[in-house]
């Protein structure tokens, strides 16, 4: 479920640890306006990109990757990542770098889960998401073979849904929910910090898979509207007119647009057009809960050097 990750660590105390150029492949970067060397340092170690800079220390990047990398030799993310292979490249992680994982601040944090859908997620993506909280996509990307990307931005966090199957080029109609935090404090609460080795206690997890789960309801999608389904014209015209998000953008919200929300709503039971986002809601709940309480699919195959 955990996937990017960004920890922050104290320079002082971790200095000596990291200053290792050969190890960490430690570039020091130069001023561009006199060429002068900077007390800026980044490198990278095992699929994560470490910054020695005048205040902290910096380690960023996909745990997952990180795990996938050095067990199985593979630089992707589109398997599932359980609570056991979260454990084990958590102690790999600081063992390797000689950090203590409770010393380690989370900065930002992403985590989502990869789901088969019944439908190509290209045509879920175009034809059925319309929005979030009243709001288009703030990006929209194409990649790969017809792979498509959509993000929706808020101040302190993003929702970005993407054709994980795609990305990777597998013969699946695997899709990626992912909630990214740009400040801990969205999921901690204000005030508080978690640090790495919290992400250990499955009571965290929960309310991370809570915070995916919430924001996932949040979006509006909507099945296929149909003309064969939907006899009534003036129920097809209104339900054309409630699944263009450009609709919902140009009016504000006041007591029309709850209105307006609201026959959208019921539109949508009468004809049955939530299957999809039922689909989807109920996917990311069981596969949320399923990496948190997994067994350990790879037991024994990874070897924790402790003598680093």
């Amino acid at each position: 479920m955990i996937d990017y990750i960004r920890l922050r660590l104290d320079r002082q105390k971790y200095f000596e640890a990291f200053n290792n150029p050969q190890r960490y492949n430690l570039v020091q970067n130069v001023r561009l306006a006199d060429g002068t060397l900077s007390n800026l340092y980044k490198g990278e170690y095992e699929r994560m990109m470490i910054e020695v800079n005048p205040h902290h220390i910096v380690v960023h990047g996909s745990l997952h990757k990180f795990f996938n990398k050095n067990v199985f030799k593979e630089d992707q993310n589109w398997t599932d990542f359980t609570y056991a292979q979260l454990d084990k490249a958590i102690i790999r992680l600081s063992q390797r770098m000689n950090f203590n994982p409770e010393e380690a601040v989370i900065e930002n944090i992403e985590f989502g889960v990869n789901i088969e859908i019944d439908n190509c997620p290209k045509a879920f993506l175009q034809d059925n998401l319309i929005m979030m909280k009243n709001k288009e996509p703030s990006m929209i990307k194409e990649f790969g073979e017809e792979g498509q990307l959509r993000q929706f931005r808020f101040s302190q966090y993003a929702l970005k849904i993407y054709d994980k199957g795609k990305q990777y080029r597998l013969d699946k109609n695997l899709l990626r929910i992912e909630l990214k935090s740009f400040k801990s404090e969205v999921i901690t609460g204000r005030h508080a910090k978690w640090c790495l080795a919290d992400l250990l206690n499955k009571y965290i997890l929960f309310k991370l898979r809570g915070a995916l789960v919430k924001r996932t309801k949040e979006l509006w999608i909507c099945d296929t509207v149909d003309s064969a389904n939907v006899k009534n014209d003036k129920d097809y015209q209104d339900l054309l007119k409630f699944i263009n998000p450009k609709y919902w953008v140009v009016h504000t919200v006041n007591n029309k647009h709850r209105r307006e929300r609201r026959k959208f709503k019921k539109l949508m039971q009468v004809y049955e057009l939530d299957s999809i986002k039922n689909e989807i809601v109920k996917k990311v709940k069981n596969k949320s809960k399923q990496l948190i309480y997994d067994n350990d699919t790879v037991k024994n195959t990874v070897v924790i050097d402790t003598n680093i």
